[in-house]
């Protein structure tokens, strides 16, 4: 009975000092510093436009693009730029660009989480009946023009069609958050509806993404929680 004493004394010392150790590391693990980077997406959906006839709507899209996002949980910031192209069926493309803030509802980083995002949105839109093939996801300079008549010859040309316009209005997403890493990896859902200004057709879009986000990943924790030690001279690293 009197050696069981100390021996129960230090086993319940022990665990009293593994669940602190335990506890110290959940709370650092949770504590994120700012972070800030530049990722990639790639995507697709479709979009309703207004006033399109004789081009056709609802169109298919192709999304290709990039944003550069800054964050300080649970606030956060992102600008993002993208090309859209209904490609040849639709004959419809749009440069479209986006700035708003984020808001985590869901998770931390690094782990499986959800990120609330809005803010106000830019499109410039072009179609056209006519002209070179329009390509998906990637840009090629179509415009407006059909081949030359060769020489000596009458040719009777259908009337082109070929609208340009800009649009405003809001930017409206959700993003999943993955825990994969060395990865930064996200899948976004984007709303966007916008409204024509100082033009006619298209008069309105409504356009629905789906987007795959891909990034380095690094993320600085606070506290004595960091997956690798740091010098007492090396500055934190900020990222994804």
């Amino acid at each position: 009975m009197t050696a069981g004493r100390p021996l129960a004394l230090g086993l319940g010392l022990a665990l009293a000092a593994a669940a602190t150790t335990a506890t110290r590391e959940a709370t650092a693990d949770e504590v994120v510093d700012s972070r800030y980077g530049f990722a990639p997406y790639i995507g697709g959906g479709g979009a309703w436009l207004g006033r399109a006839s004789p081009l056709p709507t609802p169109v298919a899209l192709t999304q290709l693009g990039a944003e550069i996002m800054g964050e300080l949980p649970p606030w956060g910031g992102f600008f993002r730029a993208e090309y859209l192209s209904s490609g040849q069926d639709g004959r419809w493309t749009a440069i479209s660009f986006a700035l708003g803030a984020s808001y985590r509802v869901l998770g931390q980083p690094r782990h499986l989480s959800l990120v609330a995002r809005g803010g106000l949105s830019y499109q410039y839109w072009h179609g056209s009946s006519s002209g070179c093939d329009v390509l998906v996801f990637v840009p090629n300079s179509c415009i407006a023009m059909g081949a030359p008549p060769m020489q000596g010859t009458v040719t009777v040309s259908a009337p082109v069609t070929t609208y340009s316009g800009n649009a405003l209005g809001l930017y409206l997403g959700a993003r999943l958050e993955l825990p994969v890493q060395p990865l930064y990896l996200a899948l976004d859902a984007n709303v966007v509806p916008d409204v024509a200004v100082a033009t006619q057709n298209p008069s309105a879009v409504l356009g629905l993404t789906v987007s795959l986000v891909v990034g380095l990943r690094d993320v600085h924790k606070s506290g004595a929680g960091s997956d690798l030690p740091q010098p007492p001279s090396s500055r934190p690293r900020h990222g994804l």
